[in-house]
Order: structure tokens, then C-alpha cells, then sequence
């Protein structure tokens, strides 16, 4: 099970939830990683990892996240933007916590969509307790299309789109730009 907050400032919700739910958990036989951002101050950080189960490793974002990801029996995370590309791209099971306070709502759309068309499962920060969070865990290994995913990636993971954004807006780029060529020499 891989824990991850993305750059770490809002990251105790997840964390302390995702600590809550780990002794009563159906997943606690298997291991635990918790990735926190840079950007939780080192006390807060500090207190999270003395509170960290036996059998939960709490420890700073890593350059392997991709990597780690990949060989994921599960995600839960936040859900932003690169976050959530990374674990569609993956293709394993997925829990999203879309941060939400301040009025924020990019997150929590994005989740949404996502969740309905069946590619992940939200779980509502306000409330989040251990509990909850297990259950959108089971829910997540249950969704059409993981089983035999829960130990690993994938095999090609068709997504139906395409995750090629740059790629994509280059191309578009210069079809348009092709076009504007045209008009300039009629």
C-alpha cells in the first residue's frame, strides 16, 4: 500500500488517517509506505513517523515515486493534478483524497469525474477517519478491471485517453500554426 501527499503541506488528514486505518485494515499483512512532501514542517513530520504502526514505513517524498507506484498493490493519495495522472498511468487500484479546505474544488472535481467513470475511488477529506478510509480501500481492489492487479501493474493498462498531454499540445500547436501559414499566403 503506497501513501502519498504530493509536496506534504496539507498531508496530516491522509496520514493520520491512513494510520488510523492500518491495525483494523484487511491490508495490514502486506507492507506500508507513507510519502510525505518536503513542504510538512520536520516536527509534524517527526510526530507522524513516532506514530507510524510497526509494519508502516513514514518517510519523505523519493525520486523512485514512479517506481514505487508501479509495483503497488494500491494507492492512496491526494489528488492533484500530476498525482493523479501517475497513478491512472499506472494502472493500480486507487483511493484519492482530493484536498478540499479553503473552498478549494479542483481537486474534488477531478476526483469526482474520475470516481464515476469507475478509474479510482474518493474518499471525502472532511470526516476522514480510519474506517472510512479502509472501506474506500476495499472498494478500490473491488472496481471492474483490478483484480490481478493488486500485486503489481498492469499489462498495458488501456485507459481509453491519452496521458501524452505535451505530445498532443504540440501537435494541435502546429496544425494551428499551419493553418494561421495558410491564410497569411491567400
Amino acid at each position: 500500500v503506497l501513501v502519498s501527499t504530493g509536496g506534504g503541506a496539507v498531508a496530516e488528514p491522509l496520514v493520520t488517517a491512513a494510520l488510523a486505518a492500518y491495525p483494523t485494515s484487511p491490508l495490514r499483512t502486506r507492507p506500508w509506505r507513507v510519502l510525505i512532501g518536503h513542504n510538512l514542517p520536520e516536527e509534524r513530520f517527526r510526530a507522524l513517523q513516532a506514530a507510524a504502526p510497526a509494519g508502516v514505513l513514514v518517510e519523505r517524498s523519493r525520486p523512485d515515486f514512479l517506481s514505487l507506484l508501479a509495483g503497488a498493490g494500491l494507492s492512496v493519495s491526494q489528488a492533484g493534478y500530476n498525482t493523479t495522472l501517475e497513478v491512472l498511468a499506472a494502472g493500480v487500484p486507487a483511493v484519492v483524497v482530493p484536498f478540499a479546505a479553503g473552498g478549494e474544488t479542483e481537486q474534488t472535481l477531478r476526483a469526482r469525474l474520475l470516481a464515476e467513470a469507475g478509474r479510482l475511488v474518493l474518499a471525502e477529506e472532511a470526516g476522514l477517519t480510519g474506517e472510512r478510509l479502509n472501506a474506500a480501500m476495499e472498494a478500490a481492489l473491488a472496481l471492474p478491471g483490478t483484480a490481478g492487479r493488486r500485486d503489481g501493474p498492469p499489462d498495458g493498462g488501456q485507459l481509453g485517453f491519452s496521458l501524452d498531454g505535451a505530445r498532443e499540445t504540440a501537435r494541435e500547436l502546429a496544425r494551428l500554426a499551419g493553418r494561421a501559414g495558410e491564410r497569411c499566403h491567400a
